[in-house]
């Protein structure tokens, strides 16, 4: 039986389990010092990743909303704006990743591709919110600094899913078209 195929209640255990885990390894990078203030790995969004491919969309949505609030009340940063940034940055990358994990076939990515595209989002999502709520003043000059150590942070994230996925046999590239890994 694979993953959609599975009970109702057993989807949702699993839902909450990817939440928790990533809200868990959210909260374990953020006791890390940052070489940049803005940028970290974002490990916990793997588990947006896993369950994307193992369960849907909205199963992606629910543990990137139960992501942000377990690592808010960890974190202590619930309703501040660091939190509202990264909610509409994690909803335009969910929403990114939503998209080219539709087309992923079609355009022959695989979890790195997808995560990596949701960084671009993140970041550009980022940028924009915080140039006009809280700065008042354009960033976009510092825009590379930002999004692109975000973008090599998603494919590294992208790959920590990608191994995840294969183990749960959930993604196996092999087995796509004409044998070829993607």
């Amino acid at each position: 039986m694979t993953a959609t195929q599975t009970r109702p209640a057993e989807r949702l255990v699993r839902v909450a389990m990817l939440g928790a885990i990533g809200a868990a390894l959210a909260a374990a990078e953020s006791a890390f010092p940052h070489p940049v203030p803005w940028v970290r790995l974002g490990v916990g969004n793997a588990a947006v990743l896993v369950a994307l491919w193992s369960d849907g969309v909205w199963a992606a949505l629910a543990v990137l909303l139960l992501k942000l609030g377990l690592a808010g009340l960890i974190g202590g940063t619930l309703a501040q704006p660091t939190m509202i940034v990264a909610g509409f940055a994690g909803g335009a990358a969910w929403a990114t990743m939503s998209l080219f994990h539709g087309a992923s076939d079609a355009l022959r990515i695989g979890p790195i591709g997808v995560s990596i595209a949701g960084a671009l989002a993140y970041g550009l999502a980022q940028v924009w919110l915080v140039s006009v709520w809280l700065v008042q003043s354009s960033l976009w000059t510092w825009a590379p600094l930002i999004i692109g150590p975000g973008v090599l942070a998603g494919g590294i994230t992208g790959l920590l899913a990608a191994l995840v996925l294969r183990r749960l046999e959930c993604w196996m590239p092999w087995e796509g078209k004409g044998g070829q890994s993607r």
